[in-house]
């Protein structure tokens, strides 16, 4: 699913839990795209499903003649594509937050850094469990788009069950954990990553990642203005 949706007020007092729909559903789509090379069921998927024309609309500039090409040989260049970008072994981009976002001392390009440690505690205190796909280090950036995913869906769960003091407590995590994780520098990532590749496919997609990041902080400006309104803080989680 890749839903281009922009924020406004109108929209979000419309319908406000298919709003929450749609936004987790980005979080899971980006995620999915960007989380490990795409396998022969994803691009067999990606090419039957009507996505390759709806990105074309979306970006102009996509060039779509590689999906003109077998399932197998599509397969194969945007896994060596993906592993050039994230994996190396020449210069590469590292998917991991606390490589990127600077420590209480200004240090960048830490593995396990104070992001990691920080995202690896939000996982423990809500339960959810990350998997072991990114071995020992948890702040891949799909993992934290995974988390976000998961703290809509609660979002989206109480909008349509209409309980108010919880939704303002989702939305009150919710920019938390987006302004200390997301908002600081997946955005940039974003930029980097269309920078570097030479694959339309994840120049394009990640064109459009940042647009929904962009997106997103307008919408975390929004909730602290509610909140502002709302007593949410008797609510607090920690």
């Amino acid at each position: 699913m890749m839903n281009h949706t922009h924020i406004s007020a109108g929209l979000l007092e419309s319908n406000p839990a298919d709003f929450a729909k749609s936004r987790r559903e980005n979080y899971e789509f980006f995620a999915g795209i960007f989380r490990s090379e795409l396998t022969e069921i994803q691009v067999e998927s990606i090419m039957n499903n009507g996505l390759i024309p709806k990105l074309k609309n979306i970006c102009p500039e996509f060039d779509q003649k590689l999906f003109s090409k077998s399932i197998n040989e599509v397969t194969e260049t945007l896994a060596m594509e993906y592993s050039r970008i994230f994996i190396g072994p020449g210069k590469h981009i590292s998917p991991y937050e606390s490589v990127h976002v600077k420590d209480e001392n200004g240090r960048t390009g830490l593995l396990w850094g104070e992001s990691a440690v920080d995202f690896k505690a939000w996982v423990e205190h809500y339960g959810l469990k990350i998997g072991e796909r990114f071995g020992s280090i948890p702040d891949h950036f799909c993992t934290i788009l995974e988390f976000m995913a998961n703290i809509v869906g609660e979002e989206e769960r109480f909008l349509n069950e209409s309980n108010e003091k919880i939704i303002a407590l989702c939305r009150k995590v919710e920019v938390e954990f987006f302004n200390k994780h997301i908002g600081n520098w997946m955005a940039e990532l974003f930029n980097e990553v269309a920078d570097f590749s030479t694959e339309s496919f994840y120049k394009e997609m990640s064109k459009l990642a940042c647009e929904f990041i962009g997106t997103e902080k307008e919408l975390v400006k929004v909730y602290q203005e509610q909140l502002r309104s709302f007593d949410a803080n008797k609510y607090g989680h920690r």
